[in-house]
């Protein structure tokens, strides 16, 4: 008996060695690990229009993968202008019993626009937006709260990213 539980705890430790490797190999990463990735863009200025959460996000993922931030100027040509960053939270489903909500969507909307080296304009007032669900329970409100606000942040990531990557690509040395 000893000895079977023995092969099994052998073969489990070698199933998990091997899962944990084709994981890491295919690209997979947890949620909110991504590393910054290297960008084509060496210099940008950034303006925000309504848009605080968004632009500092942007500036310090520009930042990390290696763009200087500076500050827009007549002589600043390449230029991200990120605009109306609003939140909205809409009913997805109400409980058949008791009329109360069970689920909401929760919406990121960013306007940006972006203008190249000659200062022409490359992105022109293109809307980026992220949904994401979750359930609502009247009787836990105090962690639903919790996650709503998580959700937020994450979706201020997630926008961000887009952006990063749009500039990256419209812009990109």
């Amino acid at each position: 008996m000893n000895l079977i539980k023995g092969n099994f705890r052998m073969h489990l430790r070698y199933l998990l060695l091997l899962s944990l490797l084709a994981l890491s190999a295919c690209g997979f990463h947890l949620r909110g690990t991504q590393v910054a990735s290297r960008t084509n863009v060496s210099e940008l200025a950034i303006k925000s229009v309504s848009a605080p959460l968004i632009t500092e996000q942007v500036s310090s993922q520009l930042q990390l993968g290696g763009t200087r931030i500076v500050e827009p100027s007549d002589k600043t040509r390449r230029v991200l202008t990120l605009r109306n960053e609003t939140f909205d939270r809409d009913v997805l489903s109400v409980s058949a019993d008791t009329g109360k909500v069970k689920e909401y969507q929760l919406t990121l909307h960013v306007d940006m626009s972006v203008t190249d080296s000659k200062g022409k304009p490359v992105v022109d007032n293109e809307t980026i937006s992220v949904s994401r669900d979750y359930t609502f329970d009247e009787s836990s409100i105090l962690g639903k709260s919790n996650e709503e606000t998580s959700l937020r942040e994450d979706l201020v990531r997630q926008v961000s990213a887009q952006i990063v990557r749009r500039v990256n690509a419209v812009i990109g040395n």
